[in-house]
């Protein structure tokens, strides 16, 4: 992806993630945050084994423009992660009948 060195947030925020320990940064637009917080998840999903069927991370994200609207049908193939806002989480909560967190590994709120 063209990475040659990790920026500021990345460098400050990737090794205490990988560590499974929580973060909370601020980093201006444009200046690797999604990386910061995606790549310590992809890394755990890839080298922690799945022990059963089930969606493993949530990213909680405060407005729609921030993500893809997720659909009935994309949560029926129970995915590694999922990224949502507060009430689309919600309504998949309530109507979703394969989708739960029960076996939520890692949770992200994106302010």
């Amino acid at each position: 992806m063209g990475y040659q060195s990790p920026t500021p947030i990345q460098a400050t925020t990737i090794p205490i993630a990988l560590q499974g320990r929580d973060i909370c940064g601020c980093a201006a637009t444009g200046t690797g945050k999604t990386a910061a917080y995606m790549l310590p998840i992809l890394e755990r999903l890839l080298f922690k084994p799945k022990e059963d069927l089930a969606t493993r991370v949530l990213v909680l994200l405060p407005t729609r423009e921030l993500g893809i609207q997720i659909q009935e049908h994309a949560l029926r193939q129970i995915p590694d992660i999922v990224i949502a806002t507060p009430g689309r989480l919600i309504d998949h909560l309530l109507n979703a009948p394969n989708f739960h967190m029960k076996k939520i590994e890692v949770s992200q709120v994106l302010e």
